[in-house]
């Protein structure tokens, strides 16, 4: 994320406060891990909230408290069935699947 951000130093090929950022990523994964979670790790999706501008941290604190908040509205979504939205996920998703897989052409799979 940090050469993605262009935070990395072109001569030494590292960054600010790395050696920070590694510890806090590697004690983020063990927590996880412990408490049985996914793992808790920087990913590619980060790089989305670099590429609108999100460098400081706090474009992770909002999203943060936005998921804190949305814990009590769980048992609300807990009640709607899961017939009720698995129709509305295909409906969604059907029409972008459709675009990208028309433009495959059944001769280079075989």
């Amino acid at each position: 994320m940090a050469r993605f951000a262009g935070a990395v130093d072109v001569a030494t090929g590292d960054f600010p406060r790395s050696t920070l950022a590694y510890c806090v990523d590697a004690m983020s994964l063990s927590a996880g891990s412990l408490l049985g979670t996914s793992p808790v790790t920087a990913f590619i999706e980060s790089g989305a909230g670099i590429a609108e501008g999100g460098r400081t941290g706090l474009t992770a604190m909002t999203t943060g408290i936005c998921f804190l908040i949305s814990i009590f509205f769980s048992p609300i979504f807990a009640s709607i069935p899961p017939w009720a939205t698995g129709c509305t996920l295909i409906v969604v998703r059907n029409p972008k699947f459709l675009r990208k897989t028309s433009n495959f052409s059944s001769r280079s799979v075989f």
